[in-house]
C-alpha cells in the first residue's frame, strides 16, 4: 500500500495498492489508485491497471496492460496494449502498433522487472499510447525513511520528457517502495510505502 503524494511541500491526494500474484510461469500485478481528503471532494478519482504476463529466464514478460480511469461524462476510458512476443509487435487499442523489443515492459510490470534485474541500461517500456525507449540510471543505494521503517534501497532512473524514479528496497525482495513520476510541467508525483505484505 503507498501513500500518493503531491508536489513540493508533498501533499497526500490518494492511496494506491499495488498487488504482485506469481504462480509457476506466470504473474499477475495490479494497481488501484483513489484520491482521497480534498482531492477526493474537488475531483474524485479512481484509477486501475493490471499487468499480465509469463515469468521467463529474463525475468517478466508482459503479454497484456489494461488501464481504466474515468473518461468523458462518467463514462470508464480503457485502455489496452497487447504484447505480441511472437511477431515481435506491441498492439494499443488505438489501433496503432510497434516493434516489440527483447525485453520491453509495460508502466506496472516495469517497476518490479528493476529489481529482477536490478541493473542499467536501455529499456523499452510501453504505455497506454506509445512503446518508448528509456535509459536505466542508477542514481545510487540510498537510506530512505518510511512509515515501515528505514530501508536501505537501490535509487534508479529513467529520464526523459517525462522522468520516472523507484527506490527498490534491498532487504524486501527489491520491491519499490517509493516510484516517483515528473510530469512535461515538473511536476512531481510520489507514491510512498505506508504497509507491506508477503505471504
Amino acid at each position: 500500500m503507498f501513500t500518493v503524494l503531491r508536489g513540493d511541500p508533498p501533499a497526500i491526494i490518494g492511496r494506491s495498492v499495488q498487488s504482485w500474484e506469481l504462480r509457476e510461469n506466470s504473474y499477475r500485478i495490479t494497481s488501484v489508485m483513489e484520491t482521497v481528503g480534498l482531492a477526493a471532494l474537488l475531483r474524485p478519482t479512481r484509477m486501475e491497471s493490471e499487468s499480465r504476463g509469463r515469468i521467463v529466464a529474463s525475468g517478466l514478460a508482459p503479454e497484456s496492460f489494461v488501464s481504466r480511469r474515468p473518461g468523458k461524462e462518467g463514462a470508464e476510458r480503457v485502455d489496452r496494449v497487447e504484447f505480441d512476443w511472437t511477431s515481435s509487435v506491441a498492439r494499443f487499442s488505438s489501433g496503432a502498433s510497434a516493434p516489440l523489443p527483447a525485453g520491453a515492459q509495460d508502466l506496472l510490470s516495469f517497476n518490479f522487472q528493476l529489481g529482477w534485474l536490478s541493473k542499467t541500461g536501455e529499456m523499452a517500456i510501453a504505455t497506454v499510447k506509445k512503446l518508448g525507449r528509456y535509459r536505466l540510471e542508477l542514481v545510487g543505494e540510498e537510506l530512505l525513511e518510511t512509515p515501515v521503517g528505514l530501508l536501505r534501497t537501490l535509487h534508479f532512473r529513467a529520464p526523459g520528457e517525462t522522468t520516472t524514479e523507484v527506490w527498490l528496497a534491498a532487504d524486501r525482495h527489491l520491491l519499490p517502495v517509493k516510484i516517483r513520476h515528473i510530469d512535461k510541467k515538473a511536476e512531481s508525483f510520489d507514491q510512498l510505502v505506508e504497509e507491506i505484505r508477503i505471504p
